[in-house]
């Protein structure tokens, strides 16, 4: 069963490059009062983040940083996957990833970061990330759909101009939770 490319087989990095992992929250409390901010982790939503985040750190190639929405539930998602990949670097929070926009601030915000490494994460929400990923790697209006809990692989180049990216995965959690069974 193919995974998210084992270490030992990861395309170089090229300078104006990253291999970007966009991964939707897990599961969240419903919001109370109306604050939709302040909404915890399920308990399911954290077994299922711990389990598939274990694939992760045993297949992918090493995240030098997570970027996270500052809502509560990005945030525990991307406290569970430094966990699970064992970095030491706090997720870095972001407002892009709760508000939106284009992808182009996406990249902006990627091309202005002073220590970016080669290989990063972005927790953040539906429909920003599904349709950033459309933006990005398809030019359509059509944003791609991601489940609670999915992992989206992508390769951004960007030179002068504009930037290309290539869909290398996505990885819907029933199916990071049956590898993460082997």
């Amino acid at each position: 069963m193919e995974t998210p490319y084992p270490r030992e087989k990861q395309p170089p990095h090229q300078p104006g490059e990253i291999l970007c992992f966009f991964i939707r929250h897990a599961e969240a409390h419903p919001a109370v009062d109306g604050d939709d901010a302040a909404r915890p982790l399920t308990k399911s939503g954290r077994h299922d983040a711990r389990d598939i985040f274990s694939v992760l750190a045993r297949t992918a190639p090493d995240i030098g940083a997570i970027f996270t929405s500052p809502l509560l539930r990005a945030r525990e998602t991307a406290e569970l996957l430094a966990s699970a990949l064992r970095l030491e670097q706090e997720p870095e929070i972001t407002p892009l990833l709760a508000s939106g926009g284009p992808a182009s601030d996406w990249i902006d915000l990627l091309r202005r970061h002073k220590n970016l490494p080669p290989c990063a994460a972005a927790v953040g929400h539906e429909p920003i990330l599904g349709g950033w990923l459309s933006e990005l790697c398809f030019a359509s209006g059509q944003a791609v759909l991601m489940k609670k809990c999915a992992i989206a692989r992508v390769r951004i180049r960007w030179g002068g101009g504009a930037a290309h990216a290539e869909l290398e995965g996505l990885y819907q959690p029933g199916f990071m939770r049956k590898i993460a069974r082997f």
